[in-house]
């Protein structure tokens, strides 16, 4: 679903409760949405505010909290119990430190930081297993017939999910469209009028 990290999560959800082929169906509706809002760019960025954006996103994170929560306990077997809680406190106090304390490169490069943080921390541990690694064919074409294809529209469990999806769209259309603006203005000597065009292009 394009580069927007929200949608991690809410596709997390979606597999785990309703299946890889009904969150392609989401995917795909929720796509619907950055055409439509494109032509009410300009109204929408008073509507949905930084402010609006970013309540928005962390109700999304907390929404998938309980996924990660539930798999903390996935150790293999022999390992103490409080192994997985060691390696997320180990992944939360890199994230924090980086995103709190870094700045410039460090704060850009926080993510694969700190997911590699995290692999050094379970490795320590001897929670991580490097045969899949291994094992995985490096080069290689992709297997299309793996895609499980569309799941059907008319479903209860997947209309519950839709305007979680929707929701997120909007969201993450606007604030594509509010760094456009952005760039728009420290692109120029002088600040001018936002061409909402070149916002939609992107």
């Amino acid at each position: 679903m394009g580069p927007a990290a929200p949608f991690m999560a809410v596709c997390v959800l979606a597999a785990a409760e309703v299946g890889l082929a009904a969150m392609s169906s989401l995917v795909a509706a929720a796509s619907l949405v950055h055409f439509t809002m494109a032509f009410w760019l300009a109204r929408l960025r008073r509507i949905i505010t930084p402010v609006v954006s970013g309540v928005s996103l962390m109700v999304i994170a907390a929404s998938v909290m309980p996924i990660g929560a539930a798999r903390l306990d996935e150790v293999p077997v022999g390992l103490s119990p409080a192994t997985g809680p060691a390696i997320a406190a180990a992944v939360l106090a890199t994230a924090a430190v980086l995103m709190l304390r870094g700045s410039g490169h460090w704060r850009l490069m926080a993510i694969p930081i700190t997911i590699l943080a995290g692999c050094a921390a379970a490795a320590l541990m001897g929670a991580y297993d490097f045969q899949p690694a291994l094992d995985a064919p490096w080069l290689a074409l992709p297997e299309f017939s793996a895609w499980p294809g569309l799941g059907p529209v008319i479903d209860l469990d997947l209309l519950a999910l839709l305007p979680v999806f929707l929701v997120v769209s909007a969201v993450i259309a606007v604030k594509a469209s509010n760094e456009g603006a952005a760039i728009q203005q420290a692109s120029r000597r002088r600040p001018g009028v936002v061409d909402f065009r070149g916002c939609r292009e992107r």
